[in-house]
């Protein structure tokens, strides 16, 4: 989907090469269907992999432990595998933020998102980490209109801080709205009309028509 942006904003920029040509349309839905076509390819080579792989047995079902070092596959009609070390790795979920009224607007996270399949008029983002930035860019340059909110100082603090003010002049060179050194406060609203109110004491608000939220993940 980033790759599909980066033509979307050449195409933009053709006239400085030379070349003439209309705005780009941009299909949500066809780009959406391009990246579900990439993904199940990889899935399914995957799955060959695991098929051919020697020493690998791969069950397709739920787990639980039924004694120490004893897992239970499948409803009880499984084997039981017993084994020395069993490890736990089952990905991580989107971390809510404590924001008043989250719970009651429908927010979009990193994945949700992904199948969205028509362009967000105007799109609001909470975090500025490497997903809030890779997002709002994405979709900036789709063209949709979008405002980042960052509570920390500059965009991705975990970087240095040379490569946060590199990102934040391309997020400004795009038309990407940011705001560093502010908290969001609380949210309300309902589908395609969201309110975002940040800044100390709750004194500034963002009305858009879509929500990410990107304020970290969360083991499942």
């Amino acid at each position: 989907m980033i790759a599909s942006a980066a033509v979307a904003h050449q195409v933009r920029r053709a006239a400085e090469f030379g070349v003439h040509v209309g705005q780009p349309r941009v299909d949500l839905g066809e780009v959406v269907d391009r990246k579900d076509r990439i993904v199940e390819d990889i899935r399914a080579g995957s799955y060959r992999a695991v098929g051919k792989a020697d020493g690998l047995d791969f069950f397709e079902a739920e787990g639980r432990f039924v004694g120490p070092r004893r897992l239970q596959v499948g409803d009880g009609d499984g084997p039981v595998i017993e084994a020395n070390r069993i490890f736990m790795v089952t990905g991580t979920r989107t971390a809510t933020p404590g924001i008043e009224g989250i719970d009651r607007v429908p927010y979009l996270t990193s994945r949700t998102l992904l199948d969205l399949r028509k362009l967000p008029e105007h799109l609001v983002v909470i975090g500025g980490g490497y997903i809030g930035c890779e997002f709002a860019q994405m979709f900036r340059r789709f063209g949709s209109r979008v405002t980042l909110v960052q509570r920390a100082d500059r965009l991705l603090a975990g970087e240095d801080a040379e490569v946060s003010a590199a990102v934040l002049q391309g997020f400004l060179a795009d038309g990407i709205d940011v705001r560093l050194s502010t908290p969001c406060t609380s949210v309300e609203g309902n589908a395609a009309a969201i309110t975002v109110t940040c800044g100390e004491g709750g004194t500034g608000t963002i009305s858009a028509s879509h929500l990410l939220v990107a304020t970290g993940r969360t083991p499942k």
